[in-house]
């Protein structure tokens, strides 16, 4: 198992989540009712949530840059969306205090299942 890709593509999975989590923040913590205006859109994207977001994404696709550069993408993708997914239900289960199922609970451990046997047959 190439620990380096797993470790690398959890960070870059986690970066991506935390800063789409970060937009969820922005957009729910906004005054904005709607986005059918510019002023609306301007208070939207100059939130702190949204631009700590976007850093962490722009990190993020830096980071997916130098995982392309060095593995083959089916790989890496499947890694990066597969541990994406995973952080996505726990952000959302600790962060935003939403909830899951049982049968998506199944279905999350099949996916590490599943990561780990893509990362060990690199």
């Amino acid at each position: 198992m190439d620990w380096i890709l797993v470790i690398q593509s959890y960070i870059c999975a986690a970066l991506v989540v935390a800063g789409q989590s970060f937009w969820k923040i922005g957009l729910r913590d906004s005054a904005v009712g709607t986005l059918d205006n510019i002023k609306s859109w301007t208070h939207l994207i100059s939130s702190k949530w949204m631009i700590l977001g976007t850093i962490l994404y722009l990190v993020a696709t830096i980071l997916w840059i130098l995982l392309l550069k060095k593995y083959p993408l089916g790989v890496a993708y499947s890694l990066i969306i597969g541990f994406a997914l995973f952080n996505s239900v726990f952000v959302s289960l600790v962060f935003l205090k939403e909830s899951i199922t049982g049968y998506q609970l199944a279905g999350l451990a099949l996916l590490m299942i599943s990561i780990f046997m893509i990362a060990g047959n690199k």
